[in-house]
């Protein structure tokens, strides 16, 4: 099943956040474990960007043509490491249960 409209709508509206603070080494592993992603398109992504934004703005754009499943495995992939103050904002289950909050308040007034 595609992406929904509702997970791209959670995914833009935090980009900026993901895309200064998620450092995809730190989550290919998993995703690629996962079969969301394959080794040689990871390799694609990283000889075509350098700097380390580039890859992770790189890997949304992907995201966003993925299924929902994709989705779910970054999320996964954003809680094992170390990454659950995006997690919980892009996570759809949290969503109903929590009002949208800004996330440079918890970055510190960081806005990246």
């Amino acid at each position: 099943m595609a992406l929904s409209e509702d997970d791209k709508d959670r995914l833009f509206r935090h980009w900026k956040t993901i895309k200064n603070n998620v450092e995809m080494r730190y989550i290919i592993d998993l995703l690629i474990e996962e079969r969301v992603i394959s080794p040689d398109e990871w390799e694609d992504m990283k000889k075509s960007h350098q700097l380390e934004k580039d890859r992770t703005e790189a890997f949304l754009h992907w995201l966003l043509k993925q299924s929902e499943k994709s989705y779910d495995a970054f999320l996964k992939a954003l809680h094992n490491g170390k990454y659950d103050f995006i997690s919980e904002k892009l996570d759809r289950n949290m969503q109903r249960n929590h009002p949208l909050t800004d996330l440079s308040t918890q970055l510190g007034g960081k806005n990246g």
